[in-house]
């Protein structure tokens, strides 16, 4: 039988349900960084910052300061290695390394030897072990190699107390006879679909106009992939708690909508015609969505512009000679 798919639920109390409980745990990232991933001769999706922005939300996103992350970039082998424990200071230095990651080597992809690697040289008993294998392509050569690595690290995991997600980044990536075997191993579960989200950058509303309306924010998808309909999310504003109505939002034909709380509104603009605010997004529901539907949503940026105008107001002067 099917091990839960507790892989898909990205926060630690979802994990915690299912893995064996032990001394903590161990976070790593095995992150794809060949060229495609760049839209290498524009045959592949530029997705690299979109990947970056997830590793970083990701990390970010850890609660218990215990646990522990490695970041392992890739090509044909492992490129790199960074560890550090999930406070505040190692999330801020492991990000740091991730965003200024440079590496414009030509390779192919091999996804046999960095898994072998992690099982052999980072994955340890001693926690639970939660392996994220994020790949925008195909093991070059022959997909038997992969399917036979991937057949022994479900004979393998159980004793090794880790569990991994395979992510296919982009259509490219997806390969049936690896989608297969993942869906017979134990220990081991896939992410099929992984959707880029873009949301508009500037937004304008103006308070007298446009009262009583929503403000609209348009969301485009990198690949053609549906957006699901049940995606939530968080709207808030930078430094104005009070300027946005429902915080909590579902998206509807490919946008999001939410309310201008107009006092508010009013009282910022009391002393200028315009004022710019940083609205920032977040997925609420992306575990739910991920465990329901093996589907992947990220979102880059995470933010908009939102310019807040009023029409000055038309007077009229009467002089008497």
């Amino acid at each position: 039988m099917r091990s839960l798919f507790l892989l898909l639920l990205l926060t630690i109390g979802g994990l915690s349900k299912g893995l064996p409980q032990n001394n903590g745990e161990r976070r790593i990232y095995l992150w794809d960084v060949t060229l495609s991933m760049k839209g290498y001769k524009g045959v592949t999706p530029d997705i690299y910052n979109d990947v970056v922005k997830f590793l970083e939300q990701e990390i970010n996103s850890i609660k218990d300061e215990s646990t522990e992350i490695i970041v392992l970039p890739f090509q044909e082998s492992i490129l790199d290695q960074w560890k550090t424990v999930a406070d505040n200071r190692g999330k801020d230095e492991i990000i740091n390394k991730i965003k200024n990651y440079k590496n414009n080597i030509v390779t192919n992809t091999n996804i046999v030897k960095p898994i072998n690697d992690v099982k052999a040289s980072f994955v340890k008993p001693d926690k639970k072990n939660v392996l994220y294998i994020l790949t925008d392509g195909k093991q070059s050569g022959r997909s038997s190699d992969l399917v036979k690595t991937i057949k022994e690290w479900g004979d393998d995991a159980k004793q090794l107390n880790a569990y991994a997600l395979y992510v296919m980044l982009t259509k490219a990536s997806e390969d049936q006879a690896v989608i297969n075997v993942i869906n017979t191993t134990d220990h081991i579960d896939v992410v099929k679909e992984t959707i880029y989200l873009q949301p508009e950058r500037n937004v304008v509303y103006n308070i007298r106009n446009d009262r009583g309306k929503q403000v609209v924010v348009e969301l485009k998808c990198k690949e053609s992939f549906q957006i699901p309909e049940n995606l939530k999310i968080k709207v808030t504003a930078d430094g104005n708690s009070g300027i946005i109505g429902a915080q909590e939002v579902f998206v509807k034909d490919n946008q999001i909508s939410f309310e201008i709380n107009p006092s508010e509104a009013s009282l910022l603009l009391a002393n200028s015609l315009k004022s710019s605010l940083s609205v920032k997004f977040e997925i609420v529901n992306r575990d739910e969505i991920l465990k329901q539907n093996k589907r992947l949503v990220l979102l880059n940026p995470d933010r908009t512009i939102l310019e807040l105008i009023k029409n000055p107001e038309k007077k009229l002067t009467i002089r008497y000679d």
